[in-house]
């Protein structure tokens, strides 16, 4: 069973006896791609396991990680994007045609945010992250207790829910 890629157990009793299901199953099966009626990605898969080695703790840890790696992941295409901008410009100036200053006058491919404004973007995201609201923790919260119970009338509720 440790070769085991897909389990579907959604309406079995047993879910509802295996204390944080999806993680411990995700932390036990290291083959598995896809639990019940989604697909195991990377980052669930390491929160898991860091989980089961640590404790909320540590999966927070590993959370903060991902996180951390995803945002150093969009600031390299953001600034892959700024050099790009600049050797366009810098090409303009060396074939010596003249810059067009006002925004009717501006191509499209000329309306790539300033640096400046990528940071501002970029922050903007990055605390949206940090910061999710009440409401949405509170519907994360909600949602998690209602995909962990294992129910013979769940195809009924999950039509509502996505009512």
């Amino acid at each position: 069973m440790p070769d085991l890629r897909v389990l579907n157990l959604m309406g079995n009793e047993v879910v509802k006896k295996i204390p944080y299901y999806r993680k411990t199953v995700i932390s036990c099966l290291k083959q598995l791609t896809f639990l019940d009626d989604r697909p195991v990605f990377p980052k669930e898969r390491a929160c898991a396991e860091a989980w089961a080695r640590g404790g909320l703790e540590e999966e927070k840890k590993e959370e903060e990680e991902w996180e951390f790696q995803e945002r150093r992941k969009v600031q390299k295409r953001l600034e892959g994007m700024e050099m790009i901008r600049q050797k366009a410009l810098e090409r303009r100036r060396l074939r010596g045609e003249r810059l067009q200053t006002s925004p009717e006058m501006l191509s499209e491919e000329d309306q790539i945010l300033s640096s400046s404004e990528e940071m501002l973007l970029l922050n903007a995201h990055e605390e949206l992250l940090d910061n999710p609201s009440e409401q949405e923790d509170e519907e994360e919260n909600q949602n998690d207790v209602k995909w962990s119970k294992a129910e013979s009338g769940r195809p009924k509720k999950l039509k509502a829910m996505l009512a």
